[in-house]
């Protein structure tokens, strides 16, 4: 089960996670949204929360590494990203 816990994720992430600006300092708003968005697709096509924390650890400390990741990644590439203002959605 843990490799298609991790495709799913992996595929969810690609399709709905993008360079949009850093998450403030502290806070994981958006990272617990993506993650219960996440958590609620997953679900439908079978897959549990323990089966991905099993493969990946904590879905909200994932998600919000992957953030970062993907925001860095944009500012590589030549993106100006801020810090998203609070409770902003994506």
């Amino acid at each position: 089960m843990s490799q298609r816990s991790r495709s799913f994720v992996d595929d969810w992430i690609t399709e709905y996670v993008h360079a949009e600006g850093y998450e403030p300092e502290g806070s994981h708003a958006l990272a617990r949204q993506l993650a219960q968005e996440c958590l609620r697709d997953a679900e439908r096509v079978g897959i549990t929360k323990h089966d991905i924390e099993e493969e990946l650890g904590g879905i909200v400390g994932y998600m919000s590494a992957t953030i970062r990741a993907v925001n860095d990644a944009g500012v590589r590439v030549g993106l100006h990203l801020a810090v998203r203002p609070e409770g902003a959605n994506h």
